[in-house]
């Protein structure tokens, strides 16, 4: 019990940077353990071939040392696409964990068609078969590779699906395409070497290189649909759609999302009903953000942004007309000096504008002296509802409320004095 409170304290006084470093300590650590067994299986792959004459297991040694690199541009560009939003990348730096895909997809592609090539240009001058320990070692490679790299597939996709690294699952099926190629290698030795059809290690190293060359062109195309912006597929988007909906049921709006790294950005417009304020629209919105987090996690996804664009039930169209007037702030403003020019205006309290179309509407408060009688207040207000339709041609509908000048205190009333009862 004591232990457990003790670890139970210590996991709260970790910080949010000791975290973070915690968790890039899990990636360094698996892609450290990964760059070494590629170095080791390269060169046992490599060298094993080269001396036994196996196109196959230099293909699959070649494929292993690519490996290295991709392990190192894997891990940087996962560090780098954590970095906190800064004044060139306000949007964050997600972008980089697409960029590090694309180059482990170009690695595998020209690690594969190199193989590929150097596989096919023995084709046609298959080696002689080999003596059986010859065929026993280069078929021992070959198996230790299949069961190291895919243990490795294993702890780097788990690595990578924990820390939802887009970058590290590409690198794990890395290691995956490289335990398919060992076995594709094994089986080329097994068929042109020990079971004496002597084409058929070359033509398994043509498959190997075209197989790491395929996954490759994948890894890369879908880098470059992310860095081209491209929206989430259709599925994803509809999750998001409907926690939108169950959180704002009764608002029409628009989603678009696209990936950048571990996180997604989102772009929302929301339809919001006429005549709310703008901290009850922005409350609204903040529901809205709220939902979209919640599904985003639920999804494995990090959400980096949601940029929230608010339009009123009576909201001004885009392009409706090329010319939409003088600024809300500059119709105020002649507002209020028309107002303020009619007789008995002692002030404007509020003016609030509502767009619909091409049509401006004005609600003005005017300030009026509260000795004017009911009537008379009326007849200030229809005359201050002309002056503006004449002089602010712009609104086509005025409202005015009238308020009473409380500015002025009360006259003070008499109390009435109290005498003491007296004892006679």
């Amino acid at each position: 019990m004591r232990r457990a409170a003790r670890i139970a304290a210590r996991q709260r006084r970790i910080t949010p940077r000791h975290r973070r470093l915690s968790v890039l300590d899990d990636a360094k650590g698996i892609t450290a353990v990964g760059a070494v067994v590629n170095v080791g299986l390269g060169c046992c792959k490599v060298g094993a071939g080269s001396t036994l004459g196996s196109p196959a297991l230099i293909a699959d040694g070649a494929h292993s040392l690519s490996d290295v690199l991709t392990d190192v541009v894997a891990y940087w560009s996962y560090a780098a696409a954590r970095l906190p939003p800064d004044a060139d990348h306000p949007f964050g730096h997600g972008k980089f964990e697409a960029g590090g895909s694309a180059v482990v997809g170009g690695a595998l592609v020209a690690a594969g068609a190199g193989a590929a090539h150097h596989a096919a240009g023995s084709v046609f001058e298959p080696a002689e078969a080999l003596e059986l320990y010859a065929v026993a070692t280069c078929g021992s490679v070959a198996l230790v590779s299949v069961v190291a790299k895919e243990w490795l597939f294993r702890r780097t996709r788990a690595v990578g699906e924990a820390l939802r690294s887009d970058v590290l699952v590409a690198n794990a099926f890395h290691h995956r395409s490289d335990a398919w190629s060992s076995v594709a290698a094994l089986a080329g030795i097994a068929g042109g070497h020990g079971l004496g059809v002597a084409i058929a290690d070359p033509v398994a190293g043509v498959v190997v290189g075209g197989a790491v060359a395929y996954q490759g062109a994948k890894i890369a195309r879908d880098a470059a649909r992310e860095l081209l912006d491209e929206t989430l597929d259709g599925q994803r988007v509809a999750r998001l759609e409907r926690a939108v909906a169950a959180a704002v049921p009764r608002c029409d709006f628009s989603l678009r999302a696209r990936k950048a790294g571990p996180g997604v950005l989102v772009d929302l417009r929301l339809g919001v009903e006429k005549g709310l304020s703008a901290s009850a629209a922005h409350q609204i919105g903040e529901h809205a953000k709220v939902a979209l987090g919640r599904e985003a996690r639920a999804m494995g996804l990090g959400l980096a942004d949601v940029a929230v664009h608010l339009d009123p039930g009576d909201r001004q169209e885009s392009g409706a007309t090329d010319d939409l007037g003088a600024l809300p702030d500059e119709l105020e403003r002649r507002i209020r000096a028309v107002a303020l020019g009619c007789d008995r205006v002692r002030a404007v309290s509020h003016v609030v504008l509502s767009y619909e179309g091409d049509a401006i509407a004005a609600k003005v408060d005017v300030v009026l002296p509260d000795a004017l009688t009911i009537g008379e207040a009326h007849a200030v207000a229809y005359g201050v509802r002309r002056a503006l339709l004449r002089r602010v041609p712009e609104i086509t509908g005025v409202d005015i409320d009238c308020e009473l000048d409380e500015a002025r205190p009360p006259p003070p009333t008499r109390r009435r004095r109290r005498y003491a009862r007296r004892p006679w």
